[in-house]
Parts: structure tokens; C-alpha cells; sequence
């Protein structure tokens, strides 16, 4: 039996039934739309390999199927394979919290290993569910591969998962719980499931005061790495065990002053107080930057160790960003700093994005037609103008219908692009969100600032 590596994981638009763009000048909006399916196709035969085929018919549920022709190759005969994919729900969020992140899966993203193998598998990196975040929901279960197949060729990470979420506020203090249950070939493997509980307190506004995480159901693999990091952390075993010694414990204190939030991090090795590091963000909204540093080591509790400077336009869309780190005199802001440029984006005044510029490694530019709506997409190399990347969209008036992606596969031949998917899409039900789709099919959005102050908060 062939299994195949899908690659993908979810992005959402920040609402949750808007419009996919259009020209305010003529009043014309792009119906809101989600995938019906995407085809993957072999990059040799240029035929379909395997699909994922979504249900949106359960209110605030999503399910998507696998499904592949089997061994014949051939689709519509007796060996084809239909297996669960991915399962979604939500309820209505009365608390206004973000998604806090479950740490066994954000220690694999702190392990040198673990982080290259979740970019194998497709996984996100700085995110640790694969179910979108719905504006005004919560989501309340996630399940990958719950039946027998799971779409992939890597060993990591093995099979599949439920993963169960549950909050409980009780005046400013708000419990929440997380189970993570393992799954092979459908079934549960019990000694393998984990319980995080996470302390959340609140001040009178709703701002996060602390964070107290604890894995209150620990497995064998948990046990393992809590005795082999009981001194401290452990690069080698780290890199044998595609996971951080930071797993089992985390917490945090929060202090706000006007635009500047600043954190206190305390991280354990195993069970063990290991260091405390110290974030803070500020944003100006007159000069239009965001600015976020970092201190803190074992032996220098004070120590700078980097700033990043975000800008953005009126929007709140971000157009460049750079990271500062110290030189040889140890502090931030003087002569031998290294300084990193990240990517520049611009906009229409509309807000739709432009085009990007990637270091001096590659060009990017969005086409569109005379109704604003998206029509194709080109990544160019800065070094030899080669396409990297392309991407084409058909509409039916005012609905987009699919997206067609072409890249190079080919190490010999990076030149040619051959078709690696195509994205059929249907108008959006209530309550979806339209910004629903796999990764390969354009590259991730640019963050804004609100994006940013998210993934600070957690």
C-alpha cells in the first residue's frame, strides 16, 4: 500500500464570513469560499495521488477525508482507500482567550531534530494545532488520522491523535484542560496519552496576569526525558529524541503599561527550574513599529539578547521587519551589532498585498484583474530570474473555483514546474471562515500586528 506526504496545514483569514477582495469602486465583492477538495499530483506521471475532500455539513464542525486509488493506481476500483483525515469543532468562546500551546508539541519545535522533522511532515512550526483559529469560537477537539490510514511517508510523527480542549473560568482564574490521546490505525494507545493543565489569571480587563502549565498526565516518552534532563538540557538527547527538555513545565507573569507589555518566562528542564527569560513588546502607532526584545541566560540573567523591529502601515499589515543581536561587547544598540533583514512587503491602498521581497533570495509579486480579484502568483529567484514558484486562480464571476500551484521539484532540473495541486473551492456555510486553505497553495500571509501581540500574549 503507497502512503502519501501531504505537506499542508491550515491558514484562516482573521473573520469569519469576509470577502475575498474586490474593487470598492464598483461595488463588487468576491463571495466568501472555502475548499471543497484538493488533488496532489504525482510530479512524474502528472496524475492525482491521493485527495483530501472537506465537510462542512455539522455546524461549527469541519471533517476532510484521505482519500488514494491504492495499489492499482487506477481511481473508481475495488482498492481505493477513503480514511478520516482531519476533524474540527468549536463552541461558541465566552472567555476571549487565544489557543495556549500544548508543550510536548512546542518542545519538538525546540528541539534542533524535532523542528526539522515537523517541517518534514508538514506541520506547523509556529502553531500547535493544525485546525484553524475561528473568530468568536473555540476549539474544543482537533483529531488527525483517527481512522486507519494516515497520509504520511515520514516515521515522525507516527499515526494519529484526539486532542480534546476544555476551559472552566471561575471569576479571573480560568482552567484550562488539554488531553492529547495517540492513536494507531484508529485505535488508542493509552499509555501514551498526556494531560496539560493550564492556570490562566486575569486582571478586571480580561489582560492575562500569569500562566502556570503543567502536564498533570505524563507518558513513558514524557518520563524519559524528564530523568534524562534532570540536570539540565541535553543537546544529545534532544537531537535523539526529536524533543526539548522543555516539555513538562512552563509559566509566565505578565505586567502592562500603556503600549508596552513586558513577560517573565520561567522554563524547566524535565521537572527542574532551569532559567527565566524576559520579553517585552511596545508598539507605536504614531511611527507605526512594534518593537519586541528579549533577555536572559542561565549565567546572565540580564543579559540583551536580541530586538526585532516590525513596521507597519495603516493597516496594521506589516512591511519590513529586522532583528538586532549584540556583538562582541555583549549589549544591543552599539557599533558591532548584527543586524538581520526579514521581508519587505507592499500594498495597494487597498490592502491587498503587492508583491514581497525575500533578502536577496527571491521576488514575489500578486496579479491582479480588473475586479481586484487575485489571478496569479509568481516567485522568482533574485540570483538568475528563474521561476520558483507559480500559481494560477480561475473564478465564476464573482467565486473563485480553484487555485492551481506549479513548482519545481526537481533538484536536476529546477527549471521546470510541473502541477504539485490544485484547489477546488465551494461558496463558504455560515459560520466558516473563507481564508480556509492548504499552505502549498501560496505562501503563508504576512503576519500583521495583531498576529504578532497573539503569539506574544501566548
Amino acid at each position: 500500500m503507497k502512503r502519501h506526504y501531504h505537506g499542508w496545514i491550515w491558514l484562516v483569514a482573521p473573520a469569519f464570513f469576509a470577502g475575498c477582495g474586490g474593487d470598492s469602486s464598483t461595488g463588487i465583492r468576491d463571495l466568501p469560499v472555502v475548499p471543497s477538495s484538493v488533488d496532489y499530483f504525482d510530479a512524474e506521471t502528472q496524475t492525482v495521488s491521493y485527495r483530501i475532500r472537506f465537510d462542512y455539513s455539522t455546524p461549527k464542525q469541519i471533517d476532510s477525508e484521505y482519500l488514494t486509488p491504492g495499489e492499482d493506481g487506477l481511481w473508481g476500483t475495488a482498492d481505493d482507500i477513503s480514511s478520516p483525515f482531519l476533524t474540527c469543532r468549536y463552541e461558541e468562546d465566552e472567555i476571549g482567550l487565544p489557543y495556549q500551546r500544548f508543550l510536548p508539541l512546542v518542545s519538538y519545535q525546540r528541539s534542533p531534530t524535532g523542528s526539522a522533522a515537523l517541517a518534514v511532515a508538514g506541520l506547523p512550526h509556529d502553531e500547535t494545532t493544525l485546525c484553524p483559529a475561528l473568530d468568536g469560537h473555540a476549539l474544543t477537539y482537533e483529531a488527525r488520522c483517527a481512522g486507519e490510514y494516515c497520509p504520511t511517508q515520514t516515521a515522525f510523527p507516527a499515526g494519529g491523535y484526539e486532542l480534546t480542549i476544555s476551559r472552566v473560568r471561575d471569576g479571573n482564574l480560568v482552567l484550562d484542560t488539554q488531553v492529547m490521546k495517540t492513536l494507531g490505525g484508529g485505535v488508542e494507545t493509552p499509555s501514551l496519552t498526556q494531560t496539560q493543565e493550564t492556570r490562566i489569571s486575569l486582571d478586571d480587563e480580561g489582560r492575562i496576569l500569569s500562566t502556570d502549565i503543567e502536564l498533570t498526565q505524563t507518558n513513558w516518552f514524557d518520563d524519559i526525558m524528564a530523568n534524562s534532563c534532570a540536570d539540565g538540557p541535553n543537546l544529545a538527547v534532544e537531537l535523539m529524541l526529536y524533543r526539548s527538555c522543555r516539555t513538562l513545565k512552563e509559566s509566565a507573569r505578565y505586567q502592562y503599561d500603556g503600549e508596552s507589555v513586558s513577560r517573565e518566562a520561567d522554563f524547566y528542564s524535565g521537572w527542574n527550574f532551569y532559567l527565566t527569560s524576559y520579553q517585552q513588546r511596545v508598539i507605536d502607532v504614531h511611527v507605526g513599529t512594534l518593537t519586541i526584545t528579549n533577555r536572559g541566560t542561565v549565567s546572565e540573567p540580564n543579559k540583551e539578547l536580541s530586538e526585532s523591529v516590525y513596521h507597519f502601515d495603516q493597516n496594521r499589515n506589516i512591511t519590513a521587519s529586522s532583528t538586532r543581536r549584540p556583538g562582541d561587547d555583549g549589549e544591543l544598540r552599539t557599533d558591532d551589532d548584527s543586524i538581520v533583514n526579514g521581508t519587505t512587503y507592499r500594498y495597494h491602498d487597498d490592502g491587498r498585498l503587492m508583491d514581497y521581497t525575500y533578502g536577496n533570495s527571491s521576488y514575489a509579486q500578486y496579479l491582479y484583474d480588473g475586479h481586484a480579484r487575485l489571478r496569479e502568483f509568481v516567485e522568482l529567484s533574485l540570483e538568475n530570474d528563474q521561476l520558483i514558484r507559480r500559481a494560477t486562480m480561475t473564478y465564476n464571476r464573482h467565486r473563485r473555483t480553484s487555485t492551481t500551484v506549479y513548482a519545481s521539484t526537481s533538484m536536476a532540473d529546477p527549471a521546470t514546474l510541473v502541477k504539485t495541486l490544485t484547489v477546488h473551492y465551494q461558496l463558504a456555510p455560515q459560520g466558516i471562515s473563507q481564508g480556509i486553505i492548504p499552505s502549498q497553495s501560496l505562501p503563508s500571509p504576512p503576519a500583521n500586528v495583531a498576529d504578532l501581540m497573539r503569539k506574544f500574549d501566548i
